[in-house]
């Protein structure tokens, strides 16, 4: 009997860990859902969720299984706009996310959004499409759907 509710206990253990592990640690600052609505992709799911506390990274799929965004949580202090500045990283400062906010890097098509805000610095970054026909890549998420994104998580900070 003690064997059958240990084997019990361990199933509805593992069933937990397991639905835990679709859940984002970032969700309450930005789900699937807000990625759908903002770029129109279908099926968005996450792809890898990791860290502690209020730091760590999230990855996101399309409905076709597609890296399409990055988003890292890290620690203010490792925000160093002025380094980003002198290596050619920053395109240009945006108002309206977060404090210090910027896109880069400095290319025909930036795919990065940085702000810091209270104790985070928050970086989202777009995948490029390898299949993108044509001679040039395109990305993913677009840099205007990015700052939509940003300004989605900032407000939840």
């Amino acid at each position: 009997m003690k064997r059958t509710i240990f084997i019990a206990v361990s199933l509805l253990f593992v069933f937990c860990l397991g639905v835990a592990a679709q859940a984002g640690i970032f969700d309450k600052y930005l789900s699937p859902g807000d990625i759908e609505k903002v770029t129109g992709f279908k099926g968005v799911k996450l792809s890898q969720s990791s860290g502690k506390g209020l730091f760590g990274n999230e990855t996101f799929r399309d409905g076709n299984k597609h890296l399409i965004l990055k988003v890292r949580f890290m620690r203010v202090a490792l925000y160093k706009k002025d380094e980003a500045k002198k290596l050619g990283l920053v395109k240009a400062d945006v108002k309206g996310i977060g404090e210090d906010a910027y896109i880069g890097p400095k290319v025909d098509d930036p795919y990065i959004v940085s702000f810091k805000k209270g104790p985070m610095y928050v970086d989202l970054s777009s995948f490029y499409n390898s299949q993108s026909k044509g001679s040039k890549l395109m990305l993913f998420i677009n840099i205007d759907q990015l700052e939509t994104l940003a300004k989605i998580v900032a407000s939840h900070i």
